[in-house]
């Protein structure tokens, strides 16, 4: 692993370690946070790939072996394979859920704390008269701010509930169209920077969801949408399948980068947006996966550069 500017040697590949580490170590200093290589190796009796994948400001070197590798394939698909390494090592080098979580949040709760603090403090200035909806607009600042931190607080205690094995599901017939119109509307009403669009049949048939969960989901899908995309229009819509119905979110932002898309599940992963960092704990769209699973169903997304993000879920149909 490379961290703090040095090395630190794990010896898992016999006498061919020290040369991969040489291989990779010139790029290392300047590709921190980001996965470098491969570094192909010919041995004696068989191929040999590697790779530098980035966990925690550090990279853990990752090494594949056989004597049937196909270097031209691995080549040409390298950059989906660098997502997927980069994810998975995320999952098994991942300190304790708990210290992470509250690390990110202590550190993502000092900008609403900053702000709320900053707008409390111009109310009370003496020096100033503020019209009445000069006082509206501050007490409007702090309100949504207060949100963000209600938000982030509530996913860290949600994720340790989770990771507990107490975080509950109750399974009830559920008319999961009416679940998704008012979620939509209410989430509308708090958001005045984007258009939201619903299409929902009017017949859709009953899942087998919990209420509850079902809407804590497709605020956060929601939530996230609205983040991402800084304007245009985001669209709430669901259709009946063979055995679930499939609701999906889908909004008019930058989209997502293959490497991205492989890892928009992954705990505490976030993606820059225009070159800035999104605010948020990262356990959002992890937390709405988990609620979908224990309830049956599966999550995944769609994206591409320039054309947005669709993410879409589906819950079993109540059988009849």
């Amino acid at each position: 692993m490379y961290a703090g500017g040095r090395w630190r040697t794990l010896d898992v590949l016999g006498d061919r370690t020290q040369e991969l580490w040489a291989a990779i170590h010139p790029k290392a200093e300047e590709a921190i946070g980001r996965t470098i290589g491969p570094v192909f190796l010919e041995l004696a009796e068989r191929r040999m790939v590697a790779v530098g994948v980035p966990v925690s400001g550090m990279h853990v070197l990752v090494a594949a072996t056989g004597p049937d590798l196909d270097w031209d394939w691995l080549r040409a698909n390298w950059p989906g394979l660098a997502g997927c390494l980069g994810a998975a090592v995320e999952r098994l080098t991942a300190e304790s859920d708990p210290e992470k979580a509250m690390a990110v949040l202590a550190h993502e709760m000092r900008t609403p704390l900053t702000s709320i603090k900053g707008y409390a403090l111009s109310m009370l200035r003496n020096d100033v008269q503020w019209t009445g909806a000069d006082l509206r607009g501050f007490a409007t600042l702090i309100d949504e701010e207060t949100e963000t931190l209600i938000q982030m607080v509530s996913e860290v205690l949600e994720a340790s509930t989770h990771r507990s094995g107490s975080l509950e599901v109750q399974l009830e017939p559920t008319l999961i169209g009416k679940i998704a119109t008012a979620t939509l509307r209410e989430f509308a009403a708090r958001d005045s920077c984007h258009q939201y669009f619903c299409s929902i049949p009017d017949r859709l048939p009953a899942v087998m969801g919990d209420p509850v969960r079902l809407r804590q989901v497709l605020n956060n899908l929601l939530d996230n949408a609205s983040k991402y995309a800084v304007k245009g229009a985001i669209v709430l819509s669901a259709q009946e399948a063979a055995s679930d119905v499939v609701v999906s979110v889908a909004d008019e932002g930058p989209g997502l980068r293959p490497e991205h898309l492989n890892r928009l599940f992954e705990r505490y992963f976030r993606v820059k947006n225009n070159g800035s960092r999104v605010a948020g704990t990262g356990l959002g769209l992890p937390l709405a996966r988990d609620l979908v699973e224990r309830q049956g169903g599966r999550i995944w997304a769609t994206s591409s550069e320039g054309r947005g993000t669709t993410v879409s879920f589906s819950i079993p149909k109540v059988l009849r």
